[in-house]
């Protein structure tokens, strides 16, 4: 689980080129960050999607099956 905010001051410095974000993970496979872990990631725009973080992403926001 993490949460993305795009960083509008990296990005202009990018000229757009890439788009920056500062990205904030709390569980990554299972494993729990305290405190969380902080990253400063850029993409490209026209960059291919990453399929398993997207896949990943996905099974995170599907409801919750009922027993």
């Amino acid at each position: 689980m993490y949460h993305q905010v795009l960083d509008i001051p990296r990005t202009v410095q990018k000229r757009g080129e890439r788009f920056c974000f500062t990205k904030t993970t709390m569980i990554e496979a299972e494993e729990t960050f305290r405190p969380p872990r902080i990253s400063k990631p850029c993409y490209r725009p026209d960059a291919e999607p990453d399929d398993k973080e997207s896949e990943d992403r996905n099974k995170l926001l599907a409801p919750i099956a009922k027993p």
